[in-house]
């Protein structure tokens, strides 16, 4: 498949005004974040974690790896507060980051569709770009602000983390797909991708719609990396069918 749209050397594929939606969607869903931020220990695992990262212990299985290191590390980087709260502030540093990088999708590819629609292509190019910011805005922060995304972004846990890498490995794949030729950003997002999976399982549904997006945008290369995967899946649900202590036979 041929390459889509791609920049020249000169450009830059996320321009200007795209780092400004996601400078404005970081900034606001921060200063949420820290004005409602947990001030100490508090419920749900958050005793737990608080232990283990800061004594670069173990929690509950699976153990969670990485957040463990990164809190352990971030504790240090943040001179001032109790380590309960400066914990928590990495959830939402994280979880910031994770709606500015919404952000920057959204803004990148608002304007891709400013370039291409008819409609939008009669517009002012000024009005076109407000419009775009907002949407990009707006959007990022209803994600930042739902209930889900909120609570676990001002508190001890994992899943602020996990939105992070997401949306890194998203960035990394999206950014792929208009130069296919420089793998290195696959690759990345995979890297990424996969040291996620030692932060929170629930990336591993990635596993097949990682190697279909690569397939939708290059053919050859999806055929090599999806069937092979789609095989040992359906190999595995095979054998689980057979084993009588699966997950299967007991209605998990």
């Amino acid at each position: 498949m041929s390459e889509t749209s791609a920049p020249s050397g000169s450009e830059r594929f996320f321009e200007r005004r795209d780092f400004v939606a996601f400078a404005i969607a970081f900034i606001v869903t921060l200063v949420g974040y820290l004005v409602t931020l947990q001030p100490s220990v508090g419920l749900e695992d958050s005793g737990e974690f608080l232990t283990a990262g800061h004594n670069l212990g173990v929690p509950h299985p699976p153990g969670y790896p990485i957040w463990t290191i990164m809190a352990y590390v971030w504790q240090y980087l943040i001179p001032f507060g109790n380590i309960a709260w400066r914990i928590n502030l990495m959830s939402a540093a994280f979880g910031a980051i994770a709606v500015g990088l919404a952000a920057l999708i959204i803004s990148k590819t608002g304007h891709l569709m400013g370039e291409r629609v008819g409609f939008l292509k009669e517009l002012d190019e000024r009005l076109v770009n407000v419009i775009v910011l907002a949407s990009a805005v707006s959007a990022s922060l209803m994600l930042a602000f739902s209930p889900v995304m909120w609570s676990q972004s001002v508190i001890t846990e994992v899943y602020a983390l996990n939105a992070f890498f997401l949306f890194v490995t998203l960035v990394l794949l999206y950014r792929w797909s208009f130069e296919t030729a420089k793998r290195w950003r696959l690759y990345l997002a995979a890297f990424v991708w996969g040291v996620s999976l030692t932060n929170h399982q629930t990336l591993v549904l990635l596993t097949v719609a990682f190697p279909t997006f690569v397939w939708l945008v290059d053919r050859e290369l999806g055929r090599d990396v999806l069937i092979p995967i789609l095989a040992v899946i359906a190999g595995d649900v095979v054998l689980m069918m057979f084993q009588k202590d699966s997950m299967i036979h007991q209605g998990a």
